[in-house]
């Protein structure tokens, strides 16, 4: 790289007509800086060379995303704003969360988009992906629902609601995602007196998965809600 460098100065200052030796001079310098645009090449194959003759980096492709409790589209519509996301497929209980979910992410798309109770779904019948979403219910695991619950015996990942993260822990299990995303409310955390949480990360970890959780203030993410939010990846 020095004596590249070196010899396009030298020509730069060259103020007489080229010699023998500077032709021959210049002839090693272009043979030279092939030979290293070859190695980059070589040990970099995010680049390639263009019609033009440069190099030019590639484009990557975009990370093929699937969304179960995907809700109105918050997770997804935060992936595709990325550019680095196509979605490829959703699912929601919901027929109105699902009509605008349709309306704002999946106009001109090949998107598969289902309205169907999650327990129905047949994964094997949706497109391959690298990453999923979940935005399971988060009814049983709520603080306000919290005692409701307990009353019932059907507080967290024991009640209706709550057990069907496992819908989650399957689909990990299916389509052994390049890495997933989990949103919910923080009390999660302490449902069941956090039984609940180590359930959920055991669940996970049993599938190979190291997994991270944070609780984020949402009044200090310029969202328009006072309270906490549960997020998990791994």
């Amino acid at each position: 790289t020095m004596l590249l460098k070196e010899a396009r100065v030298f020509r730069l200052k060259l103020k007489r007509p080229l010699t023998s030796q500077d032709k021959l001079r210049n002839k090693m310098v272009k043979r030279m800086q092939k030979i290293l645009d070859e190695e980059l090449i070589r040990i970099d194959t995010g680049v390639h060379r263009n019609k033009d003759g440069y190099l030019v980096l590639n484009e990557k492709p975009k990370l093929r995303l699937g969304e179960l409790f995907c809700g109105a589209g918050g997770l997804s519509l935060g992936a595709k704003l990325t550019g680095k996301y196509e979605i490829a497929w959703a699912v929601d209980y919901n027929k109105h969360a699902i009509n605008t979910y349709k309306h704002n992410l999946c106009k001109d798309t090949n998107t598969v988009v289902l309205n169907e109770d999650v327990r129905k779904v047949d994964f094997s019948t949706l497109p391959k992906v690298d990453v999923l979403a979940f935005g399971f219910p988060c009814n049983d695991f709520s603080m306000v629902r919290r005692k409701e619950a307990r009353d019932t015996g059907r507080e967290g990942a024991k009640g209706e609601f709550g057990s069907l993260y496992e819908y989650c822990v399957e689909a990990v299990r299916f389509f052994q995602p390049k890495f997933f995303v989990a949103e919910n409310v923080a009390g999660i955390l302490s449902s069941n007196g956090g039984k609940d949480m180590r359930r959920i990360l055991r669940d996970f970890v049993d599938y190979g998965y190291s997994v991270y959780y944070w609780k984020y203030d949402l009044s200090k993410l310029a969202v328009p809600q006072k309270g906490f939010a549960f997020f998990l990846s791994a």
